[in-house]
């Protein structure tokens, strides 16, 4: 994986659409929506753009799971605790 310049190091960061959380050991999720307690990402990073939406393959290949539990999930890696990357879906 490339560095990416705008990847999110901060884990305690709320995530919003379009977010790219760099996870350590060049892993990288990028948050595709959030919205009704749920939030929709995919490994690695891919730069959205605003004006075009998600790709439909992108939205397909999304893995969703409770925003408490990804924010949980991410807090627990800032804290320096081992977890399972990418985030159990």
């Amino acid at each position: 994986m490339k560095k990416t310049p705008d990847a999110i190091r901060d884990l305690t960061k709320p995530p919003l659409p379009g977010d790219i959380f760099h996870l350590g050991n060049n892993e990288c999720v990028t948050v595709i929506s959030v919205g009704d307690g749920n939030l929709s990402y995919v490994t690695g990073a891919v730069e959205l753009s605003a004006s075009r939406g998600v790709p439909e393959e992108l939205k397909r290949a999304a893995l969703e799971m409770p925003y408490k539990m990804f924010r949980k999930w991410l807090a627990t890696m800032a804290a320096g605790h081992s977890v399972d990357t990418p985030p159990p879906a």
